[in-house]
């Protein structure tokens, strides 16, 4: 995937997200009036917001130590959920910001669904949901990224520039859902759209379902990223509402497949690496899209482009690729 720009490393983004996840869990913990609810929202506001202002370079600071202090975290909440005075009596700093929170929570107005705030202006309706795609002018050449490959007779590639701020524009969308406490999703099925946290960056992207068998273990789902052409198998916490504000957005991918020729037996490996090998080296190619037709498979029903590609210098991709078929 093409990767937004960014100021964390790898290693902060799962840390806090974990971090959240553990926050998280109070939702199915606490049962009680939004009242008590809204106070313990706001103790760990309070909490984390001193973290990160006063000592969140040194919490990462030594990666040997960063899983000590995540089970530290992680025992502080399971104490506070079993206990409130057990926890507060052993630290004065945090039955400070208790008392403070419980102060605050009586005028304090939770968001999402205790406000009684309408689920559709928030969230899409998963199971009716239409992705827009992107009109492509045929029979001129247009510069593209190719964003995934599965072979020569089935890549995605992005006609449009602008694909990070997309990204990040789907990170402040789906952060505003989960500030509302809008974050799962009762029942996952194929055909659903939804966001999905991608495994190697830990973003949400646009997504649909397209498997829950039983052939796929631990209770997990198959997903497709249809900004982006890839597909992975995700647990159902990795899931979550798509954001209305962006459900509007095109689709950023398109699929493609050369035109001209496609070999008896299908593609040999060493042919598809020569091509992701020619799309790296190249980074941006210039492309002549065709009639396209409906594709119909796994992923659904999207718009499939016979296209051709060119190098820089005016060259013909496939010509390489045709040489080590």
């Amino acid at each position: 995937m093409v990767k937004p720009p960014q100021n964390r490393t790898l290693l902060k983004i799962k840390l806090l997200n974990s971090l959240k996840n553990n926050m998280e869990c109070l939702d199915t913990k606490i049962q009680n009036s939004s009242n008590q609810l809204a106070m313990v929202s706001k103790f760990f506001q309070l909490v984390f917001n001193e973290m990160k202002q006063t000592n969140l370079n040194d919490f990462f600071a030594d990666q040997p130590t960063v899983q000590d202090n995540l089970v530290h975290f992680n025992e502080l909440i399971t104490s506070f959920l079993n206990d409130f005075s057990t926890l507060t009596e052993k630290n004065e700093k945090l039955a400070e910001y208790l008392e403070k929170a419980k102060q605050e929570a009586t005028g304090f107005k939770l968001d999402g669904k205790l406000k009684n705030i309408s689920l559709s202006d928030l969230a899409i309706d998963e199971n009716n949901y239409e992705p827009v795609f992107p009109k492509i002018p045929l029979k001129s050449g247009i510069p593209v990224q190719i964003a995934y490959i599965n072979s020569p007779s089935e890549f995605y590639v992005h006609p449009y520039s602008g694909v990070p701020e997309f990204v990040l524009k789907v990170q402040a969308a789906q952060q505003e859902l989960i500030d509302k406490d809008i974050r799962s999703l009762p029942k996952l099925a194929p055909g659903m759209f939804v966001a999905a946290r991608y495994s190697e960056d830990f973003y949400w992207y646009r997504a649909k379902i397209i498997d829950t068998g039983r052939h796929i273990t631990g209770g997990k789902v198959k997903v497709f990223y249809f900004d982006f052409g890839n597909t992975e198998i995700v647990e159902p916490s990795r899931i979550m509402p798509l954001a209305a504000s962006i459900s509007e957005e095109k689709v950023q991918a398109v699929a493609c497949y050369f035109v001209h020729y496609k070999p008896n037996g299908g593609w040999r490996q060493e042919a598809i690496d020569v091509f992701k090998q020619k799309v790296k080296e190249e980074g941006t190619i210039k492309c002549y899209f065709n009639e396209d037709a409906p594709r119909i498979d796994e992923v659904g029903t999207y718009p499939f482009y016979p296209v051709e590609l060119f190098k820089q210098d005016g060259s013909s991709i496939l010509e390489d690729i045709v040489k080590s078929k």
